[in-house]
């Protein structure tokens, strides 16, 4: 979206088109979240607090005001450490439209952070002789797999994975 009073490009993330919707999709988590802490309670009191932080992620990942607080966070604590912005960007929030439900931040332009990790794998796959890297992660997977499922574990001698 393009707005011209505030002349820059921006990318909202739309939780869901409607406010009822927001509303149900809360309720069916709380709902969940309270069967889940329910049968902990039950059948597994010792993780019980796994269950309440469970509902506190949760609970924030429905509220787009608190997704925008630690995008600032993040980017201060980058800022603190030199990271941002010469090797990392954060999106700056636009708080002048955020709500509950509707998280806008500036549209940044670039290799997403997604593609730069694969660009990084293919990268490291490459220089071990393999194809890319997910012939990489199929190799490490199998490896892993087989090391396990023979006894192997902490103090069982190591394991090689990529010889």
């Amino acid at each position: 979206i393009l707005l011209a009073s505030l002349q820059q490009e921006l990318m909202p993330q739309h939780m869901f088109p409607f406010d009822t919707l927001n509303k149900l999709v809360a309720e069916l988590f709380d709902a969940d979240l309270s069967n889940l802490e329910i049968a902990t309670k039950l059948f597994a009191p010792e993780n019980l607090e796994v269950a309440k932080a469970l509902r506190k992620r949760h609970e924030n990942e429905l509220d787009f005001t608190k997704e925008a607080q630690n995008m600032r966070d993040c980017t201060r604590d980058m800022q603190k450490y030199g990271v941002e912005p010469s090797l990392v960007r954060i999106p700056r929030v636009v708080d002048d439209i955020c709500t509950q439900n509707v998280l806008a931040m500036e549209y940044l332009e670039g290799v997403s952070l997604s593609d730069a990790i694969q660009q990084e794998q293919d990268r490291v796959a490459k220089a071990l002789g393999k194809q890319d890297g997910d012939e990489l992660k199929k190799v490490l997977a199998s490896r892993m797999r087989e090391h396990f499922e023979n006894g192997g574990g902490a103090g069982s001698g190591g394991m090689n994975m990529l010889g």
